[in-house]
């Protein structure tokens, strides 16, 4: 995402038992990440609530989460949360505008209307604030500093960035990037105003990751969108489509073949 978080997506919506789940509730199965399910409100969803996302932490009860998930948003929705336990709020925030209700999911939150919220949770506007803060401190890591299965992930990313996006090699920088929240890790940042992509260090241990990190900055490149609007989903796709195209020709074997690189 823009200046926000992004993880590793493992599959796009294979998994049976996610598919069966979300077909019982009327979502789409967009796909598993490194620690959540990700769900979409679909055609046979409520059409007022069209496009939005449901994030589900818990792997192995991946039905009971979701359940959890939609009846606390039916609840926010109805403008009256009934849930009496403030722990119960946790992870959640007020809603000032639905327009903030991606951002703040894809930060691990959930946005309820104020009727019936305790006072003092703090609003989406609050927690997407305290995002921009902690990302803010990101720090770019002299490559002197990386070890030789980074650096060649790194060289990776740079020519996927260049083929794809025509971004030169410059403008893809290891980093060491803060947790948007404390409830989400961040994997890559990317940068409208210097057109740049920071990619954490920990992601550039994998290739796999580093490709999936990439791909995701560089639709936010692409359709200067945030995570979670269709722009940015359908970038996605075009750039890993292009990814495996180049890759297919051939175009990274030089950077594939080296024995320092680690799928």
């Amino acid at each position: 995402m823009r200046e926000h978080p992004i993880t590793k997506l493992h599959h796009r919506g294979t998994d049976p038992e996610a598919i069966k789940v979300a077909e019982e509730y009327g979502l789409l199965f967009d796909g598993m990440f490194d620690k959540y399910y990700e769900f979409t409100t679909g055609d046979n969803f409520d059409p007022t609530f069209r496009g939005i996302t449901f994030i589900v932490e818990n792997l192995s009860e991946v039905g009971v989460r979701l359940k959890e998930k939609l009846e606390l948003f039916r609840l926010g929705q109805k403008n009256s949360v009934s849930l009496s336990k403030e722990g119960e709020f946790s992870s959640c925030v007020i809603r000032t505008s639905p327009r903030w209700d991606s951002m703040v999911r894809h930060l691990g939150y959930e946005p309820v209307n104020p009727s019936g919220a305790p006072s003092n949770i703090p609003t989406d506007i609050e927690l997407i604030r305290e995002s921009q803060k902690r990302l803010a401190k990101v720090q770019v890591l002299p490559e002197r500093q990386l070890r030789d299965v980074q650096r060649a992930h790194l060289s990776l990313s740079r020519a996927i960035a260049e083929k794809v996006s025509h971004l030169p090699a410059r403008s893809i920088k290891p980093a060491v990037i803060p947790p948007a929240s404390d409830r989400v890790q961040t994997a890559g940042l990317y940068s409208q105003s210097k057109e740049e992509i920071c990619i954490s260090g920990e992601q550039l241990q994998s290739g796999r990751n580093t490709v999936d990190t990439t791909a995701h900055e560089l639709a936010h490149h692409e359709s200067k969108a945030e995570d979670g609007d269709p722009a940015h989903k359908a970038a996605m796709a075009n750039v890993a489509a292009a990814i495996v195209q180049l890759t297919d020709s051939g175009q990274f074997d030089n950077i594939l073949r080296k024995p320092e690189f680690r799928w």
